[in-house]
């Protein structure tokens, strides 16, 4: 329904002086369907819509300790207001306050989200670090349980409330050798109202540990775990697939895999898979190299690329490991 006037229907200041309930519940009803039955978008305006909000703020002031409500269920077609939408049913017999509240205020429920310090993936050998955890009550009743790991014996101590929030540290001791997975478990009480039920929130996070592959230009031929690590490109390691580095002014090239073989080494710059010259390309030999701070090393496989003369050019290298 398209409202010639837009502004046909607004309340007069006489209402405002009735004190019965009756003129007070139709009133509301015809607002309700002044907007209802605009049907056809920019039919209301945001003049009109404010205009129908500050009356009926007015009149509720009044009418809140009368128990107003609806008479009857209304389809929501006019464009959201607050956090009414399109489609939305207000049933019948829904106060003017609850219908105030679902406008203004959208009851969310507590949250629990964890924060690690390193990366999700990580080298072997890597020093772990910490969990920093934000827990968010919203409309839910106080915390009451905060634990981590599934086991009620171990407590985690949250900050007092502010703005809503406390926040816990979960520091982590030692070097990672292994995946690992950390829980945590908040419980918050339901809200006073009983609106919003009790919460029990649990995050997880997991950590891979990888090893390293290596590839770069080096003098010699490398013989320690030192000579692989201080070459220039380096990566976690994941298994078959791509994995691309530079070359610049180069003799020898070492490339160092924790497992797998080479299928493809090709340059961009050159045609052909030189893996398959085997004048210019050696391998695999074994090599022990170390992960991250000195950790627990591990046989590699190992490649060398030379050539009789230095190219003084950079080249871009894709290896294809299977």
């Amino acid at each position: 329904m398209m409202i010639s006037d837009p502004h046909a229907y607004i309340p007069n200041n006489s209402l405002h002086n009735s004190t019965d309930m009756a003129d007070n519940q139709e009133v509301i009803d015809k607002l309700i369907d002044y907007i209802d039955q605009a049907i056809l978008k920019n039919s209301v305006s945001n003049r009109d819509v404010a205009t129908v909000l500050s009356f009926l703020n007015e009149r509720y002031k009044n009418m809140s300790g009368s128990g107003g409500s609806l008479t009857k269920d209304i389809r929501v077609t006019a464009p959201q207001t607050g956090y009414i939408k399109p489609g939305d049913v207000l049933k019948q017999g829904t106060t003017y306050e609850s219908l105030f509240r679902t406008m203004l205020s959208h009851a969310e429920s507590a949250s629990l989200v964890g924060h690690l310090s390193t990366s999700n993936d990580v080298e072997y050998g890597t020093a772990k670090g910490q969990i920093t955890y934000i827990a968010s009550r919203y409309g839910n009743g106080e915390m009451i349980k905060a634990y981590y790991d599934y086991n009620e014996a171990f407590k985690m101590e949250f900050s007092a409330e502010s703005n809503g929030e406390q926040r816990a540290v979960r520091v982590l001791d030692g070097y990672y050798t292994q995946g690992e997975t950390y829980a945590a478990t908040v419980v918050y009480a339901a809200s006073a109202d009983n609106a919003i039920p009790q919460q029990t929130l649990n995050n997880k996070i997991s950590v891979n540990v990888k090893r390293k592959w290596f590839a770069g230009v080096c003098d010699s031929v490398p013989t320690t775990s030192a000579e692989i690590r201080a070459l220039a490109t380096s990566g976690l390691y994941n298994g078959p697939g791509t994995y691309k580095f530079e070359a610049s002014n180069w003799k020898i090239i070492a490339i160092c895999i924790p497992e797998g073989n080479i299928s493809s080494l090709e340059f961009a710059e050159y045609p052909g898979n030189l893996i398959k010259d085997v004048e210019m390309v050696s391998g695999p030999s074994k090599i022990s190299v170390e992960g991250a701070n000195g950790s627990a090393a591990t046989d590699y496989n190992m490649w060398i690329v030379k050539t009789a003369i230095v190219n003084e050019t950079t080249n871009h290298a894709t290896l294809k490991i299977s």
